[in-house]
């Protein structure tokens, strides 16, 4: 199992530092989702892990570097 997604995952960009970020910004929203209950909340969480998971499987790794150091 593990080869068949190294496999998948070669000549795709990965986690970087930004997504490790947002990834760590979408927990601190969801932990403090539990005390507020707020659909925008969950909004804005799924849009962050989406473009996180969209980043890690992109193939254009100069325009995901850019991001990166931008």
């Amino acid at each position: 199992m593990r080869e068949k997604f190294q496999h998948f995952m070669q000549g795709r960009y990965g986690a970087d530092q930004l997504s490790r970020f947002l990834t760590t910004i979408g927990l601190v929203l969801i932990i403090l989702n539990l005390f507020v209950h707020s659909n925008a909340i969950i909004y804005l969480v799924m849009a962050l892990l989406v473009y996180c998971y969209y980043r890690m499987f992109s193939r254009n790794m100069s325009k995901r570097s850019a991001e990166n150091q931008w």
